[in-house]
């Protein structure tokens, strides 16, 4: 699983960086983004529904909550 560490970036870096990875990454790989942008968890949802690719899900680190690991699947 590739990880990207947007932490500190605002809308719409985090983003972006992930649309890099998915442009060149196999079907089916799956990536997971670093986020302390609290809107992150909702523009990579609307994303993955504009897109196609999989919205896997949100975890939140208990000891900072504003900080996100968001996962995601590359559709095929």
């Amino acid at each position: 699983m590739e990880v990207i560490d947007a932490r500190g970036l605002r809308c719409p870096m985090p983003l972006l960086r992930a649309r890099r990875f998915l442009s060149t990454a196999a079907p089916g790989a799956y990536l997971q983004i670093w986020a302390t942008d609290l809107g992150a968890p909702a523009d990579f949802k609307a994303y993955c529904l504009q897109t196609g690719h999989e919205f896997i899900g949100v975890e939140r680190e208990p000891t900072s909550p504003e900080f996100f690991k968001i996962t995601l699947a590359k559709s095929s």
